[in-house]
């Protein structure tokens, strides 16, 4: 049976429609980092069956990277519908330590932007960009056990970033406190239990 291969690359709906929020960034003006290496297209590395034992590149649905300005990114990808999908990406290197602060657009522009932003950490080598999605019910389980101790709510309300209304978890802890949290998971396999790897197309 193929993997998830005809919903993959990057993220595709998985923490932006539903799920976790957060409703303050991930960085400050002295985290932000970039890199001349990530803008260009980058191709899904990845088991293209279960029986298989090497990972094989996918060509078929490439991520795009390009730079906005100084310090942002946009990440755009095409899924199986032929429907692009975009993301603002600030990356934000915290101790040593790189994470991607994302925020879904419907169309790729500002104005279509969600104001909520949700949170992965990143590797980045000369051929290679490997990115392991925080896994929005994991955190949503532990703040409900009371294993991780944070200021939250539901929101219900329906807005251009919750048409349906239907109950979304919020993060309403501050950027320091959000940079602690993100420190504390950046080992723990349930916390991040998605990644992808991609390999840049030779221009």
């Amino acid at each position: 049976m193929q993997k998830k291969i005809f919903q993959i690359v990057m993220i595709a709906v998985l923490a932006f429609l539903g799920g976790c929020g957060f409703i303050y960034p991930l960085y400050t003006a002295n985290d932000i980092y970039t890199d001349d290496r990530l803008p260009g297209t980058w191709m899904n590395f990845i088991k293209m069956h279960e029986e298989d034992s090497v990972a094989t590149v996918n060509p078929t649905y490439p991520l795009h990277i390009s730079q906005i300005g100084e310090n942002r990114y946009l990440l755009s990808e095409q899924n199986a519908e032929n429907l692009y999908q975009y993301y603002y990406v600030t990356f934000v290197k915290i101790k040593g330590y790189l994470f991607a602060d994302m925020q879904f657009s419907e169309d790729g522009t500002e104005k279509k932007k969600r104001a909520d932003h949700t949170f992965a950490k990143v590797s980045i080598t000369a051929d290679t960009f490997s990115i392991s999605l925080l896994n929005d019910g994991y955190i949503e389980k532990q703040v409900k056990n009371g294993e991780l101790k944070l200021n939250h709510f539901y929101n219900t309300s329906k807005s251009a970033d919750n048409p349906t209304g239907e109950p979304m978890f919020m993060i309403s802890e501050p950027t320091e406190k959000l940079q602690e949290l993100m420190l504390s998971l950046y080992n723990n396999k349930e916390a991040f239990d998605d990644s992808w790897v991609f390999v840049k197309e030779k221009g």
